[in-house]
């Protein structure tokens, strides 16, 4: 038999705690200097630029966790042909086989064993259980950037200056807010997935047996899609907000 490839899930993610500790305590010490600041003195050019700096620190900190993130998506969706099998090891037993949610999708590979359908698993030599698992692990790497995004971001973007935000920044903050949420749901492991759609699934027709076992795996396979246009939305955002706060 051949060995186990285990390539597509060899890329790692992992956010610095020192990186965002070192980003949130400037976020903070921004805010109070300015407060003391504005006290007596109008706002100036030299507050503006300060700001743009840590915006961009921001930015620059999610594009790094992003880039990863991307690459091991990548990796995995070069494998979805061998995910689709995967995913008839597990499929749920009710008559239409359809996975309802996230949590369904996690539990279903966690009970799956190394001893069911024996070898079964084993497809030449790619291992379907670790593309399983490392479906789990890119999910985990949204989940991850996320709360960065949630917590570093959004929070600190909100915490500042009123002073300092357009109008048309306040705009670009509220898509970012918008985002954030859809982000949210799609990762909630019991948001439904019978419904979730996405155009890159058409790609992969000829993976399935057939148009119902499409529509059965269509949820779970639109998730990954839908999660990278999320972020690369948001790293558009980021730019632009960029672009309005230098406009100022």
């Amino acid at each position: 038999m051949s060995a186990r490839n285990t390539n597509h899930s060899k890329v790692h993610f992992a956010a610095d705690p020192d990186d965002i500790i070192s980003l949130v305590a400037e976020a903070q010490d921004f805010k109070v200097n300015f407060e003391c600041e504005a006290e007596v003195n109008d706002l100036t050019s030299r507050r503006k630029g300060e700001f743009l700096d840590l915006v961009r620190k921001l930015h620059h900190y999610f594009k790094g966790q992003l880039d990863a993130a991307l690459v091991a998506t990548g990796i995995f969706e070069k494998a979805t042909r061998y995910f689709i099998k995967a995913l008839r090891k597990i499929q749920p037993p009710q008559e239409n086989g359809t996975f309802s949610n996230l949590r369904e999708v996690e539990d279903s590979i966690s009970s799956w064993t190394e001893t069911e359908d024996d070898d079964a698993e084993i497809n030449g030599d790619v291992d379907l259980k670790s593309i399983l698992k490392s479906f789990l692990k890119n999910i985990t790497n949204f989940r991850i950037l996320r709360q960065f995004v949630k917590m570093e971001i959004v929070q600190t973007l909100k915490q500042l200056p009123v002073e300092l935000e357009a109008e048309i920044q306040t705009r670009t903050r509220g898509e970012m807010e918008t985002l954030l949420s859809a982000w949210t749901g799609l990762l909630n492991r019991d948001n439904n997935l019978t419904k979730l759609t996405h155009p890159n699934v058409e790609a992969y027709q000829k993976y399935f047996s057939n148009e119902q076992e499409m529509e059965c795996f269509c949820g779970i396979l639109s998730i990954i899609p839908k999660l990278t246009d999320i972020v690369n939305r948001f790293d558009f955002l980021l730019v632009k907000y960029q672009m309005d706060v230098a406009a100022v």
